[in-house]
Parts: C-alpha cells; structure tokens; sequence
C-alpha cells in the first residue's frame, strides 16, 4: 500500500513529483496518470479551534479512479472523489 509517498507508477515513465495519501485509493485497470498529479484521501478537521489545524483529528475518505481514466498534469484528487470510467481529469484541475 502507497502511503503518501513520491513514487513511480508506470514502467519506462517519468512520473516525478506525485504525492499519494493513499489510505484508501481504488486505482482501476489502465488508468493514465500525468506528472505531478496528486491524491489527498484525508483533511484535518480543524475542531477544535484553539489547536493548530496539524493537531486536529484526521478525516480518511476513499479516493477511486475507474478504469481507462486519464488523470491529467498537475491535476489534484481531493477526498471522497470518484473519477468515474474513461472520465478526463483536466490539466491542472481539482476535483
């Protein structure tokens, strides 16, 4: 399991700057992934207001990308996202 760490994912390609938080990504069959695309599966809840929001509990939510999905450049997977089959993900987009 990927655990928000810069990783490769493809043979014979250059992926640099990707960051998974990966507590709970569903990445199906064939997907394309551009460099610098990011999954955030967690937040902070920034409860309660007198603690830095780094000290506040962790919200997980899944992240799931359907098969044949092209993730774009630069794009951002934020929590509880569902990337649905052959959907694009554009270029520098969040979701």
């Amino acid at each position: 399991m990927l655990r928000g760490i810069p990783c490769t994912l493809m043979r014979g390609g250059s992926s640099k700057g990707l960051y998974f938080d990966a507590r709970d990504l569903v990445l199906e069959d064939y997907v394309g992934w551009g460099p610098g695309a990011k999954v955030l599966g967690s937040m902070h809840t920034g409860d309660p207001l007198d603690v830095p929001i780094i000290q506040t509990d962790l919200v997980i939510k899944p992240v799931r990308v359907g098969r044949w999905a092209d993730i774009g450049v630069n794009a951002v997977l934020l929590p509880g996202v569902s990337v649905g089959e052959a959907s694009l993900q554009r270029v520098g987009g969040a979701s």
